[in-house]
């Protein structure tokens, strides 16, 4: 996720930038970890990662830009919810290629439900899926 009014869209626009990707050792970096390989990324060296000691510290680092994008699990993750809540709203960024269950990595990582509208605050349309089957 985003500040909605960040100029990324695409993950790859993050390379180089600040990403938190959650407290440090959680099983959320770790995810974070196989979906960005999947993408043939690196979240240690393709961005500045950030870890923290409390995952509830994100939401204001990406608010006032110390983070350019946070890496949060769950429909409502309270991460998530917090910055949308927020007068600047957020903006999600999903993954722009298709995953591929052959990739080591990838076939651990659970596809994910598409967000019905709503599930965030000003949220007016559903989700798109953050990982998708290839075909």
């Amino acid at each position: 996720m985003v500040r909605s009014d960040s100029p990324y869209r695409r993950i790859a626009d993050l390379k180089g930038k600040p990403v938190a990707w959650g407290a440090a050792g959680s099983g959320l970096v770790i995810l974070g970890r196989y979906v960005m390989d999947g993408l043939g990324l690196d979240a240690a060296k393709d961005f500045q990662p950030v870890y923290l000691e409390k995952a509830g510290d994100v939401p204001a680092m990406v608010l006032d830009g110390r983070v350019a994008a946070l890496w949060g699990g769950g429909a409502g993750w309270p991460g998530f919810k917090t910055v949308m809540s927020s007068p600047q709203g957020g903006r999600f960024i999903a993954p722009g290629r298709r995953r591929d269950p052959a990739h080591p990595c990838q076939a651990q990582v659970p596809e994910a439900d598409q967000p019905a509208a709503g599930s965030y605050p000003g949220q007016s349309a559903a989700l798109p899926r953050s990982v998708l089957e290839l075909s």
